[in-house]
């Protein structure tokens, strides 16, 4: 399934792109017709870019463009299928095995698929490709790997080092030139000293560097980062006069390969012991880390974290570690080979376990405060805060774990759940659990509570989710722990009220609720009050169901929680609405709407907007339904809430429909019922009669094959895709056309900092255009789209399309 996002960029790369132009041109030819593409080279000889590269030469002559994977940072080959359905949008909700759904996303796209890193991962890589490219007819794979990964098919091109000049060469300097070798130190040169020039007087030296690291592009740059601290002759002079720097690497490796450890060596010993300590330390990080994680796990002894910073700070300098800008905070990481060398050091001259430990500890902790603050008003801001860590902290359970660290282990997974359940990594998060409860096998409260959220991320597996929430209970009780008992039975409850069984669903929540009425905790029992009130209405008792809604909204506003408050007077609207009251039912939902706001509960509003399209909907007030539900669509994007996207898009389809665009709403209603699908939830009374009068509707309007094929279609859509329809069908409600290319909207040019130019890209990108096609109607060639758009998404603070488009949906630039 694809309803979601998908990352399509490369890594960023700041310096341009230096010589491999034609190889580049050749493969991007090859790729073409080779389904599997494998580039293989030592450590640092530049397979990651020239793939980088081949992306944004390839991307527009395939349909569904270009899916990239950086698989570095991972070290379980059992999450290798989750990462590359993570980063393909294909959606876990437990129905289909990863690799299934992995399959139902890619069967029916044109598109290459990029597998960066596969060295540490061939078998799992392997088997995964193997799969996709016998179920996948239009599917292409690019991989970069040390070793090809031995499939029958598979294209193997070595990417060797870049020619450089003989040790002694005298050619002219415009001969020199030539090399693209020494094309990309004068060109990384100039970058670290601007004033840089390959002259007659330098070339000697010149040559000797290239000559000396043997082309290899890594080692290339980190040769030229050093003049902004060492004159070119002292450069030359230390490689040659330092000959152990040269066979510093295993006597069987190739001699490129020990050119590199030679270089890295080199770079290595010109950094003070301080720095060395440092740079070794970093390599526990698996991905991207802040500052603050690189002070407290890289402290020495008993310096002060804030003297691990001017380190770091030297470490960016020699291009040792990189930076990655955001745009709240800076982010920094090593590229693979130097943190293999890294992690090399540190097992050579510190105590490897201690910095683990550290390391651990810090993510520990770090999930123990995300635990609380899910549950707040900076939900969002600590989600997207996991899912950039999301790496570093299945390094630091998968460390507690093999400590046999129960507590420390359950703590980073009562930190990652509610994550894992919001971001569709169900599978993986039930990997980690079972792992998890294996080293908890007494009947603790830890494993009680680690059994009840088990029992959250095991839907829509309704049995075995129900398996899990019962050994949690039977464990309160026996340890007399009854209030949480009492949670678990509402959570049994809200299990089987999303399956459709309000029955089942009624006998838990009366289950729990005098146990909560005994403990005197309002807020649980407000909302089970109010789960209880919509399965009460569920079933036909409508005044039943307000008697319980109007209690629930009596404690919570006795009780002054403004969250609860928000949840019950939401819940009383829906109440009213069954009744045939719409003014009551819109006064609730106008109040609700305004607390959640006021508390920051995006959840809650999404909820709320969606609501309110629906009763304007009903009254004909399109205009008005479709803000509420773009509103909504935008929030849901934001927080990858995916289970409140389907009657968001069935809504649109209402209006669609009501507005004659057929197949645009047929497109809707298939993408909303894929993604109901994917997630086993099941729609109310209301909402499934709303859907079959919609589609009686749509099959009057078309014939039974364009019915079909608009369908198929719209199960195929992305979200990003979906962003557009909604987009679209906003702007035929207004009656107007997207705005002018310039200059740019007010508010998209101050929040962002955006030029005209940049808007015009946005907008055109969020519209769907591929980069040759932006590139057509601004006329600019497609590399220059694509810094256009490194620079928009670092401004914006995202990573791919769907999250760029929902800034510009919310900038009304579409």
């Amino acid at each position: 399934m694809a309803l979601r996002p998908a990352l399509v960029s490369p890594p960023p790369f700041l310096g341009t792109f230096v010589g491999r132009a034609d190889e580049a041109a050749e493969i991007g030819q090859l790729l073409a017709t080779a389904r599997l593409f494998t580039l293989t080279g030592t450590g640092g000889s530049g397979k990651t870019r020239l793939a980088a590269q081949l992306v944004t030469l390839v991307q527009g002559r395939f349909a569904h463009g270009v899916r990239w994977v950086d698989l570095s940072a991972l070290t379980d080959p059992a999450i290798v299928p989750d990462l590359v359905a993570e980063r393909c949008g294909a959606l876990d909700h437990g129905i289909l095995s990863v690799q299934d759904a992995l399959i139902a996303t890619l069967q029916a796209q044109h598109l290459v698929l990029v597998l960066d890193n596969c060295e540490h991962l061939l078998p799992a890589c392997a088997t995964l490709v193997e799969s996709l490219l016998t179920a996948c007819p239009m599917l292409h794979i690019l991989a970069t790997s040390r070793e090809p990964l031995a499939l029958p098919g598979e294209v193997i091109w070595l990417v060797a080092p870049l020619p450089v000049p003989e040790r002694d060469s005298t050619e002219s300097i415009e001969a020199l030139g030539t090399y693209a070798g020494v094309e990309l130190f004068v060109t990384r040169a100039r970058a670290a000293l601007p004033s840089f020039q390959l002259t007659a007087a330098n070339a000697g030296a010149v040559v000797r560097v290239c000559w000396q690291v043997a082309g290899l592009p890594l080692a290339l740059e980190l040769a030229a980062a050093q003049l902004r601290s060492l004159s070119l002759d002292d450069l030359a002079a230390q490689l040659v006069d330092a000959p152990r720097l040269l066979t510093r690497g295993s006597r069987t490796a190739p001699p490129r390969q020990q050119t590199l450890h030679a270089a890295l060596d080199w770079s290595y010993a010109l950094l003070t012991e301080q720095e060395q300590l440092l740079f070794s330390r970093l390599a526990v990080f698996a991905g991207s880390f802040t500052a603050p994680a690189a002070a407290a796990i890289g402290v020495a002894g008993s310096a002060p974290p804030a003297g691990v910073l001017p380190g770091l700070t030297r470490l960016v300098e020699t291009s040792l570690v990189m930076v990655q800008d955001r745009a709240h905070e800076t982010r920094y990481r090593l590229l693979e080979p130097l943190r293999q060398y890294a992690q090399a050091r540190l097992e050579e001259i510190d105590t490897l376990h201690a910095v683990q430990q550290r390391y651990c500890d810090w993510y520990t902790a770090l999930a123990s405060e995300a635990a609380g603050a899910l549950m707040g008003p900076e939900q969002g801001v600590w989600l997207e805060r996991l899912a950039q860590e999301h790496d570093n902290l299945r390094a630091a359970l998968a460390w507690s774990l093999y400590q046999g660290d129960a507590v420390g282990a359950g703590a980073i997974v009562e930190g990652l759940w509610l994550f894992w359940l919001q971001h569709g990594h169900l599978r993986e998060g039930r990997h980690w659990m079972t792992q998890t409860l294996a080293v908890l096998p007494e009947p603790t409260p830890l494993r009680a509570h680690l059994l009840w959220v088990a029992g959250l991320l095991a839907r829509p597996d309704a049995q075995r989710g129900r398996q899990l929430l019962t050994e949690s209970a039977a464990i309160y009780q026996q340890i007399g722990d009854m209030p949480h008992a009492a949670q678990v039975w509402i959570a049994l409850a809200t299990l089987v009220q999303t399956l459709g069984d309000h029955a089942l669903a009624i006998r838990h929540y009366q289950q729990g609720l005098p146990i909560l009425r005994a403990t005197g905790d309002i807020s649980s029992l407000v909302l089970a009050l109010a789960g209880l009130a919509v399965s009460t209405l569920a079933i036909g008792d409508a005044d039943r169901a307000l008697e319980i809604g109007q209690e629930g909204l009596t404690l919570a506003q006795e009780a002054e929680d403004q969250c609860v408050v928000g949840v019950a007077l939401a819940n009383l609207g829906l109440i009213w609405q069954a009744r045939g009251d719409d003014r009551r039912t819109a006064a609730l939902w106008e109040q609700s709407l305004a607390l959640q706001r006021r508390i920051g509960d995006e959840g809650g509003i999404a909820r709320l907007l969606t609501l309110r399209g629906g009763l304007v909907l009903r009254q004909g007030d399109y205009g008005q339904a479709v803000a509420q539900y773009v509103e909504s669509l935008v929030i849901c994007l934001r927080m990858d809430e995916y289970d409140g996207i389907p009657p968001i898009l069935e809504g649109l389809a209402a209006v669609a429909a009501a507005l004659s665009n057929h197949v645009t709403a047929v497109h809707l209603a298939g993408a909303a019922a894929a993604l109901r699908a994917a997630s086993g939830m099941q729609p109310t009374a209301a909402e499934r009669n709303a859907q079959e009068q919609l589609l009686a509707t749509l099959h009057t309007h078309l014939t039974a094959s364009a019915f079909a094929q608009a369908w198929a279609q719209g199960q195929q859509f992305t979200l990003e895709q979906v962003a557009q329809l909604a987009a679209a069908l906003r702007s035929s409600i207004t009656g107007s056309e997207p705005p002018p290319p310039s200059p740019a909207p007010a508010a998209a040019a101050v929040a962002y900092d955006l030029t005209p130019r940049e808007v015009e890209v946005l907008r055109l990108l969020a519209r769907g255009l591929t980069y040759a096609q932006i590139g057509e109607k601004l006329a600019i060639s497609p590399r220059t789209v694509d810094a256009h758009l490194r620079t928009i998404f670092g401004k914006l603070g995202v990573r791919e399309r769907t999250s760029a488009t929902r800034i510009a949906l919310e900038q009304q630039l579409v």
